[in-house]
């Protein structure tokens, strides 16, 4: 009876240990279904951590800026150089983190929320706000040759960054467990900063002041990054390639694309008349890959031509680009379609 009690009360016990976790286990999984997660943590380490990598992360940054723009400077200038950048003493901060734990099982899926607010003072301490350095950046631009040159600053500084990033891990049995990495903004992230082309310090102007220009600017940082990491667009970065010493831009196979024609094509200028139609075919809407023939005054052009793209992902977009061309002024964009390359892997005709 004695062996019989003790097992009892064994099994009972252990039992409830397990429904216990059983139960624990499935409250915490349907919290992070509905819920985000506070990351105090991650920015308490982000406080302390920041002061030792920043200033070895702006030293990388000059250097290697500097050697791209010693071989870029246009024949009216003596130099281009990176005198300054800093991202102040500040540290980004994460926000909330949501995580989706019904994704595939070598999927794991996050959204960050996160946010660079230099400026922003009401979490800092008062030797923090004392020793407080804003973020920064001085590109010099020297005109003239040798004795007679002078230099010019242009000054970005308070830059300020914050948005809804979406994480992507794919993992996988081989070291390191890590396949790759896909990073996107789900909507535009906020951006705001200070420019002074001219000036300096004292007598710079913040062209940002400038009624239309702020919001022109803006208009090109989201129209130039939108195609690189804008949902559904991807940055992926290839960890396991990376880390065997395979070319990460290696290519993958080879696309037939097939251009019959187009109809109904419209010039934005009423004044230009019947367009001469051409199509140039782009990796997210990058450098030009393929072009069609020009057919002249024609709405409804026919090419019938085949083109070949070489693939080195199926997480980028195949941007079809027409353009209106002109022989005495800058060719006009007259439409532009996308397709996901990602359906290339499900279908053998698109």
């Amino acid at each position: 009876m004695a062996i019989c009690g003790t097992y009892y009360r064994t099994s009972i016990r252990r039992v409830r240990r397990n429904f216990r976790d059983d139960i624990n286990r499935e409250l915490a999984k349907n919290k992070l279904e509905t819920d985000t997660e506070s990351l105090e943590w991650m920015n308490s380490f982000m406080v302390k951590f920041w002061p030792i990598f920043q200033p070895v992360f702006a030293e990388t940054v000059i250097n290697s800026v500097d050697q791209v723009l010693s071989t870029a400077t246009p024949a009216f200038l003596d130099s281009l150089r990176m005198k300054t950048f800093t991202l102040g003493t500040k540290p980004p901060r994460l926000e909330h983190v949501k995580t989706y734990p019904k994704a595939v099982d070598d999927i794991v899926l996050m959204d960050w929320k996160f946010s660079f607010t230099p400026n922003d003072h009401a979490d800092m301490t008062a030797r923090q706000i004392k020793n407080k350095v804003n973020p920064k950046v001085v590109l010099e631009i020297r005109i003239g040759k040798a004795m007679i040159s002078k230099g010019l600053d242009v000054i970005v500084e308070d830059m300020a960054f914050s948005g809804l990033m979406r994480v992507k891990i794919k993992l996988q049995i081989p070291f390191p467990h890590v396949e790759k990495i896909e990073i996107s903004f789900l909507e535009k992230p906020t951006i705001d900063y200070v420019c002074k082309p001219l000036g300096g310090e004292t007598l710079g102007f913040d062209i940002n002041f400038i009624p239309g220009l702020e919001s022109f600017i803006l208009e090109q940082i989201h129209a130039n990054i939108g195609p690189i990491m804008y949902a559904p667009n991807v940055f992926p970065i290839e960890v396991a390639k990376m880390l065997s010493g395979s070319a990460v831009d290696q290519a993958i196979g080879v696309l037939a694309v097939t251009l019959h024609g187009a109809q109904g094509l419209k010039n934005p200028d009423k004044f230009a008349g019947t367009p001469d139609p051409y199509t140039v075919l782009s990796i997210n809407n990058g450098p030009a890959l393929a072009q069609t023939k020009i057919i002249k005054e024609n709405a409804n052009p026919k090419w019938n031509e085949t083109k070949y793209v070489i693939l080195t992902s199926f997480t980028e977009s195949l941007t079809m680009a027409i353009f209106d061309y002109n022989e005495y002024r800058k060719d006009k964009e007259l439409g532009t379609a996308t397709f996901p390359l990602e359906r290339v892997q499900e279908v053998t005709e698109y």
